[in-house]
């Protein structure tokens, strides 16, 4: 990853080409997590629809510039929660730019209780 805030307009970094390969964001059961999509535009702003297949996501909060990580102007009384085990892949609806990578897959480990595992997999299964 590339911090554009911190390192735009004049200390890009050499190594700014992206890496092929398959990133999974490994997460335990019940870990709340804060993904964060920072807009290189400088000048306006284009629409990034993105979607997050298995779980229920709620924007807590929207604003113009570079992040501020304050949490001043965020929903954090009453949001919505959601945690589900399975791997979940989140994408850009932009085809073009999800072949560009702009896609990932969360992996939520099972917890402790029979309600937060996944049933095994049924012996006639398939295999890829």
């Amino acid at each position: 990853m590339y911090d554009f805030v911190n390192g735009a307009p004049n200390n890009i970094s050499v190594d700014t080409q992206p890496a092929i390969g398959t990133q999974v964001s490994i997460l335990e059961h019940g870990w709340a997590v804060q993904v964060i999509f920072q807009d290189t535009s400088t000048v306006g702003t284009e629409k990034h629809p993105i979607h997050l297949h298995g779980f229920s996501f709620y924007l807590l909060g929207t604003g113009l510039g570079n992040y501020n990580s304050s949490t001043a102007l965020l929903n954090l009384y009453d949001p919505p929660y959601r945690n589900t085990v399975g791997m979940w892949f989140m994408h850009y609806h932009l085809e073009v730019h999800t072949t560009w990578g702009l896609s990932m897959a969360f992996l939520v480990k099972n917890g402790k209780g029979k309600m937060q595992n996944l049933p095994p997999l049924p012996p006639d299964l398939p295999l890829c």
